[in-house]
């Protein structure tokens, strides 16, 4: 943006990484009058579980607070009190020896910040499945007018937690997709 007569008029800018490098493409603007490029940082933070975890998905509702949603492969990932499933997939000891889950079981982990990320508002475990089976992604996460949360995403899971209409559909030959 460029500050002119004291107010700030938007400058279309985009980043744009090229052999590792990031740089911008701008648009038009008046070379005489300073160019400010300077993205906002709301709030940085890091969560996670000494298991693999990866970040898939983020967004926003209405009132600023953040969603987070990934894939989790173990147990240890931060929940807050009150969540659907504690300890998911990853609750005994793997047959085959092992001490944790088989390979490639897998739950999906949300979590919910305050706008200005001073605080964890919810964090829990999404899935179905046992130690030996059963795998969840999210993929995109979409917050409604009315404050819902959607979750978009697979399961390999028979006995993943659904809506009675989403099985009733099911039953009737619809085309519901987990």
């Amino acid at each position: 943006y460029q500050l002119i007569n004291g107010k700030p008029k938007k400058v279309d800018c985009k980043f744009i990484l090229k052999k590792g490098f990031v740089s911008f493409s701008i648009g038009k603007y008046d070379k005489s009058i300073n160019l400010i490029i300077d993205p906002v940082l709301i709030f940085a933070s890091y969560n996670g579980s000494p298991s693999d975890n990866f970040g898939m998905t983020a967004t926003y509702d209405e009132n600023g607070n953040l969603y987070t949603g990934g894939t989790i492969f173990g147990a240890n990932y931060p929940i807050t009190a009150g969540v659907y499933d504690p300890l998911g997939n990853f609750s005994t000891v793997n047959p085959s020896g092992g001490s944790g889950p088989g390979y490639g079981v897998s739950d999906v982990f949300i979590s919910k910040y305050e706008p200005n990320g001073t605080s964890l508002l919810y964090s829990t475990y999404l899935g179905g499945g046992n130690d030996i089976g059963g795998t969840e992604t999210v993929n995109s996460l979409i917050c409604d007018s009315l404050g819902n949360l959607h979750l978009f995403g697979n399961t390999s899971s028979s006995d993943f937690p659904i809506s009675v209409s989403a099985y009733q559909d099911t039953l009737m030959g619809g085309t519901y997709q987990q």
